[in-house]
């Protein structure tokens, strides 16, 4: 379910986005695991962390969502889908309830002692939302 990118590997900043989510947004790091790629923190499947790695996506539209309906406009938008949304969103607040760490990293390269996040990689919210890559972050400034 990654974007349309040959697998690689992940760096802060990479744009991720939630199938269930209204908004894409990038991948965060609180700080290093000493490791860079073009000059960008690599990243690792314990990455994973509701604020600390990984925001809110918007406006949720899981019916699995427990939280308060909310309404988002075209202003509140960060990396809008091609051609944006023009009119108000209406959906569930999205706070990402994380089941653990990212799936299917790269086994066989550790970052700090964690296998190495890639583009393959996939995060499952507890609201049914699964968390995948649209680009590694190695080219976004």
């Amino acid at each position: 379910m990654a974007g349309e990118t040959d697998e690689s590997f992940v760096v802060a900043g990479a744009v991720i986005h939630c199938h269930c989510g209204s908004h894409m947004r990038q991948l965060d790091a609180p700080y290093c695991h000493g490791v860079y790629l073009r000059g960008k923190p690599a990243m690792n499947i314990t990455d994973s962390v509701f604020e600390d790695n990984i925001p809110k996506f918007g406006v949720c539209l899981s019916e699995e969502n427990p939280h308060d309906v909310v309404e988002t406009s075209q202003e509140d938008m960060m990396f809008p889908f091609e051609g944006g949304v023009d009119i108000p969103l209406e959906g569930y607040r999205c706070i990402p309830e994380l089941s653990g760490d990212w799936e299917d990293g790269k086994e066989d390269v550790l970052v700090d002692g964690e296998p190495a996040l890639t583009t393959e990689s996939v995060l499952t919210c507890e609201h049914g939302g699964v968390i995948y890559f649209i680009n590694d972050g190695q080219d976004v400034d």
